[in-house]
């Protein structure tokens, strides 16, 4: 009888220790799959987020590929579809630099998609738009930049 009761009790205090291992493995599994999860959700969204920027800029295709050249690890396409984790700092600040994106727009989706312009971006705007106004600055200006080599 007292081989039975030994027995009993070893096997409740085994059992009483795989239940608590059990728990904080599960736990440690838990908080893994719950970052991984995060980590999914906050690339998608920014997955989500750049083809609306594409949309809204119609030189997007051309300065993507230009960033694409200058040795970004990601493709524009892998972007798009949420293939690759664009987790490069310089990625997400090439996008923002090249493209006058907010950079907390692009991260988290909150706020205008594209930062505020500066004086000097709009003296430049205002003169592009007065040189496409007028014929004899365009040509001007058609002119001046065919001097340059491309």
């Amino acid at each position: 009888m007292e081989t039975i009761l030994a027995a009993l009790i070893t096997g409740a205090v085994t059992l009483i220790g795989v239940l608590i291992a059990n728990s904080k493995s599960q736990a440690v599994t838990d908080t893994k799959l719950e970052e991984l999860t995060r980590e999914v959700r906050e690339h998608n969204n920014f997955a989500r987020r750049v083809p609306i920027l594409e949309e809204q800029m119609k030189v997007a295709n051309h300065r993507i590929s230009d960033l694409e050249d200058h040795e970004l690890v990601m493709s524009r396409s892998s972007v798009r579809i949420g293939s690759v984790a664009p987790t490069s700092e310089r990625t997400i600040s090439d996008i923002c630099r090249e493209f006058g994106v907010n950079e907390s727009w692009l991260r988290t989706g909150e706020g205008e998609m594209f930062a505020a312009p500066t004086a000097a971006s709009d003296k430049i705007m205002d003169f592009a738009a007065e040189v496409a106004r007028n014929d004899d600055k365009k040509n001007f200006v058609s002119d001046w930049l065919s001097c340059w080599p491309t």
